[in-house]
């Protein structure tokens, strides 16, 4: 799937807003014993690209989500 530039800024742009709220006043050893950490903004948008699907052929599609995070990959 071939992302725009503008599509790429809005997956980077969520993902840092959501971050920032999930992280919000959380030490890193906190994050640690939630086990609170995200897939990255960057990995998505590869993930997104390596597949072998139009945008059209994606929305219409089940998807399986190998995580049970925040949805990021979804």
């Amino acid at each position: 799937m071939t992302l725009t530039e503008k599509q790429k800024q809005a997956i980077i742009h969520e993902f840092n807003a959501f971050k920032d709220k999930m992280y919000a006043g959380k030490t890193k050893k906190e994050r640690e014993n939630l086990g609170q950490f995200f897939t990255p903004a960057n990995l998505t948008i590869q993930i997104l690209e390596a597949l072998n699907c139009t945008q059209e052929e994606f929305i219409n599609s089940d998807i399986l989500d190998p995580t049970s995070g925040s949805g990021n990959l979804l």
